[in-house]
């Protein structure tokens, strides 16, 4: 049996911790969510939802690149 170490890119994030690392609130993820302005996220269960940092962190880079252009 493996044993894999989760590194912080790994690592799931939720909706609260997605809307404070944004400086927005939970409302405008939903918002966003459902407008596809972010990254897809990943359905845990019925009721919870996340995020992959590492995707964020991709997603925030390229918003950043596309605000200086």
């Amino acid at each position: 049996m493996e044993i894999r170490m989760i590194t912080q890119e790994d690592r799931f994030i939720n909706t609260t911790q997605l809307s404070e690392l944004l400086g927005v609130s939970n409302v405008t993820i939903w918002r966003w969510r459902k407008s596809s302005q972010l990254p897809p996220a990943y359905k845990f269960n019925d009721q919870s939802v996340r995020w992959r940092q590492s995707e964020i962190e991709s997603w925030l880079k390229n918003q950043r690149l596309n605000q200086e252009v």
